[in-house]
This record gives structure tokens, C-alpha cells and sequence, in this order.
């Protein structure tokens, strides 16, 4: 569906949000992220904003790509503050837990591991925030083992800016995969069983040679590994019930792709030199479930009163969000607009409302609100490991809402040292058929 059809739906269906102004704020903070980051999550230095990276046929997905497949990836980024780069990419093959593999550079990729001469650099124009924008190809036909992998991006000083996860996977088993839900009283969640299909895959003990990971979206705290099937049969590993998710709601949007007229959620449009400002409806706990096209967490970049590509003429303002709750805690604002990692909100006693303040291009943004489960303070991404995320106070949680799974299946044979993806599948918790009946 096109991005402007599902806004025109949801002009007519999304819902009314009481209105509060929120106080204006000139203070600037940018997160910073460090490389202490768990599992698959996006590390960058805190100048860079606004990065996507994915396969050349879909900008929606996690970034994954069959082996020996003629494909690339198209990771484009926005750097403040900084004079143009000369920048090059490298690949980092890693284990099942993103850690890195004992593999050598010429063991899992055919060419030099240091690529120049793909980027592109513009400058950005007639915009109140100076930037430059980069767009790299990473071509990965070279790519010759299939597993995790980062991309690094780095400059002319090999100082590191990027390091972003994708997938390279072999089709050398079958996935059947179904979706129960449940709901309790308070709450509802979706549960995964899979059926793995293995006889093209010559292994001595399947059971104990493969693992399956599972998550929801683009959520990496959701990651989920299982090593032990519930029964095995000929060529099978049967997975029954073998992860749980919570069902969430469906992503809030906050539209800024016009300053000129208030967009989808916008409240209003005000301009403090040099920024603009917009403030979103004051977001609350929905009563029920709403279903309304979503991008699950991802943004897409689009300015509406500009005549030029919005790559290096969208603007970049200020959004203020606003949650209106009781104190439930540490409450998160997370999304592809605050790059996959969740962005602390403030508690404001007085309205009894969770406020942030985020820097972000112009675009269409699906996000939601996450909260911490943990009494300890949660200031730094190793202190957010230690935490159990949930959407149940924020969101809420309903059987029916629609989410991503993504299901991969991990082979190392015995004697092996890094592990091999030898299985990929998404399964959508509406669009895909349950294959697996058994």
C-alpha cells in the first residue's frame, strides 16, 4: 500500500487524542551509542542520524540476503557537524550472538574486505540544519559463507562510524511455522511452533547441530534462541509452543513531512530560530485495540513542500512527544526514528505526563513506547540489558495485532567454529498462512 493511502486512512480512522501544548525546550541531546550494545543492535557515533540500511528490493524489512544472490545493501545516513568523509565498508562475520567468529577475512568473503569508491555525498540544501547526507551500495556477491554479519563503515582515518547487522542466508531447510494467541485478562500474546524440514542437510545429530532464533519486528530485545526441539522425527525438529511475545498494539505515527500544515498526530507547527518545532497529540493508553497500516517501528523520509529529493532537502526539527500516564516507571520512546535503540522519556509530575524531545527529519515515523521493567535506574545501554521490556502499560497488548516474526535457523557440525544460517523466514502475525498444522 502506498504511503499516502494508508495516511488518508488514517486521517478517518486514527484516534483523537486530547490536545496539550507541550513547553518549548532548546536543549539539544543526542544519544550517544556505545559498543557495549546488545546482540543486533544499530551502533553509531552520536552525529550520525536518521539510518536505514536494507537489501535493494525491500526498505520494510530486516536486512537479509540469500547467498550468492546478485544483491546489495543500500545503507544512507545523515552526519552533523562534520566536514565531507571519505568513507569505505568492510564486513564482520559473527556468531549466532552477533558476537565475532573465528573466521578470517578470506575465509567468508571473496575480494579485499575494505570496499572504496561506492559512496555518495551530498550536502544538504536550503534547510535551517546543516548536514551532510551519505548513501553507501555494499555489493555482497563476494560474501561466499552464509551467517550474521555488521557492515562497518569507516572513514579515510579507518575511524569506525557504523557497524549495522543483516543476514546471509542459505535455503538449505524448510520452515513451517504457526501463530497461536491467547489472551488473559489483562493481556494477550502470540506464541510461536515451527516444524524444521532438514533432509537436504547432511548433519549427524540435527537436534543438537541447529538452533532457531526468533524475534518480533525490529525489536532486538525480543531476540530469542532455542536450542532444544521438542521432539524429533525423520529429517524434522519440531518446535511446539517455543516462544512467547507479547501482542503489543499497533505502531502510533507522527507525521512532520509538512511545516506547513499540521500532519497526521500534529498539533502544532511553531518555529524558534533556528528549528522548527512540532508538537504530537498527547498520546495515552488506548481503551482498546486499533488496527490501522503500520510500518512496525519503521520511518519513511518525505518532505511535502519541497520540490527537491528529500535525501538531502527534508529539514530537521524538533518532535515533541507526549505520554500521559500515571508514574508506571522508566518509559521508552522506540522506533527506527531513535535508530532501533529506545530513547529515555522525563516524568512530569504535575501533568502526570512522560515528555522527550527528539530531533527528526522530516518524514512519516511509526514508533510506540516501551517500559522498563526494573527498579534500577536505566541510564546506558548495559543497564538496558538488564531489563524486560513491555508494551502492556504503554500499549497494551490484543491477540489481533498484526506483527513481523522473523525465524532463522543456525547450523554448525560438530567440529565447526562459527555458525552457518542454513533457514530464513518472516512470518506476519495476519498476512501469512499457518503451514505448519501438525
Amino acid at each position: 500500500m502506498k504511503v499516502t493511502i494508508i495516511c488518508e486512512y488514517l486521517r478517518k480512522n486514527f484516534f483523537n487524542y486530547s490536545h496539550i501544548l507541550i513547553s518549548f525546550c532548546l536543549i539539544f541531546i543526542v544519544q550517544s551509542f556505545s559498543h557495549t550494545q546488545p546482540n543486533s543492535y544499530i551502533k553509531a557515533t552520536s552525529n550520525i542520524h536518521t539510518i536505514s540500511i536494507h537489501n535493494s528490493t525491500d526498505s520494510l524489512n530486516f536486512p537479509a540476503i540469500a547467498l550468492g544472490a546478485d544483491d546489495y545493501l543500500i545503507v544512507s545516513f545523515d552526519e552533523m557537524e562534520h566536514d565531507l568523509r571519505t568513507l569505505h565498508y568492510s564486513f564482520r562475520h559473527c556468531n549466532a550472538n552477533w558476537t565475532p567468529s573465528d573466521l578470517l577475512d578470506i575465509e567468508f568473503f571473496d575480494d579485499i574486505n575494505k570496499v572504496y569508491d561506492n559512496d555518495e555525498a551530498q550536502l544538504s540544501f536550503n534547510t535551517t540544519t546543516d548536514y551532510i547526507h551519505y548513501q553507501i551500495i555494499a555489493h555482497t556477491n563476494g560474501i561466499k559463507v552464509s551467517g550474521n554479519y555488521y557492515l562497518t563503515i569507516s572513514d579515510e582515518n579507518d575511524t569506525e562510524l557504523l557497524q549495522l547487522p543483516f543476514i546471509v542466508y542459505e535455503s538449505l531447510t524448510g520452515i513451517q511455522s504457526r501463530i497461536t494467541r491467547q489472551k488473559q485478562q489483562y493481556s494477550a500474546t502470540q506464541t510461536i511452533s515451527l516444524c524444521i524440514l532438514h533432509p537436504m542437510l547432511h548433519t549427524s545429530n540435527a537436534a543438537t547441530e541447529l538452533k532457531i532464533a526468533i524475534w518480533q519486528n525490529n525489536y532486538p530485545w525480543t531476540l530469542t534462541t532455542i536450542e532444544n526441539p521438542t521432539f524429533v522425527r525423520p529429517n524434522e525438529l519440531v518446535y511446539n509452543n517455543i516462544a512467547t511475545f507479547e501482542a503489543g498494539n499497533e505502531h502510533r505515527w507522527a507525521d512532520n513531512r509538512s511545516l506547513r500544515y499540521n500532519g497526521l498526530n500534529v498539533s502544532s507547527i511553531d518555529f524558534f530560530d533556528p528549528y522548527y518545532h512540532i508538537t504530537l497529540n498527547t498520546d495515552a493508553l488506548t481503551i482498546g485495540y486499533y488496527f490501522h497500516e503500520d510500518f512496525n517501528g519503521i520511518q519513511y523520509i518525505e518532505a511535502r513542500d519541497i520540490h527537491y529529493p528529500a535525501q538531502y532537502a527534508a529539514d530537521y526539527n524538533f518532535v515533541h512527544f507526549a505520554f500521559r500516564s500515571q508514574n508506571i516507571g522508566q518509559v521508552f520512546l522506540f522506533g527506527e526514528l531513535t535508530e532501533m535503540f529506545p530513547h529515555p522519556m522525563h516524568y512530569d509530575t504535575t501533568s502526570q505526563t512522560y515528555y522527550a524531545n527528539i530531533l527528526l527529519k522530516q518524514g512519516l515515523h511509526s514508533y510506540t513506547y516501551v517500559q522498563a521493567n526494573s527498579e534500577q535506574s536505566i541510564t546506558t545501554p548495559s543497564d538496558y540489558e538488564q531489563t524486560v521490556p513491555s508494551v502492556a502499560l504503554t500499549e497494551g497488548c490484543f491477540p489481533e495485532t498484526e506483527n513481523d516474526y522473523y525465524i532463522v535457523v543456525y547450523y554448525r557440525p560438530m567440529g565447526d567454529t562459527s555458525d552457518r544460517i542454513v533457514g530464513y523466514k518472516k512470518h506476519n502475525s495476519k498476512k501469512t498462512l499457518n503451514d505448519f498444522i501438525r
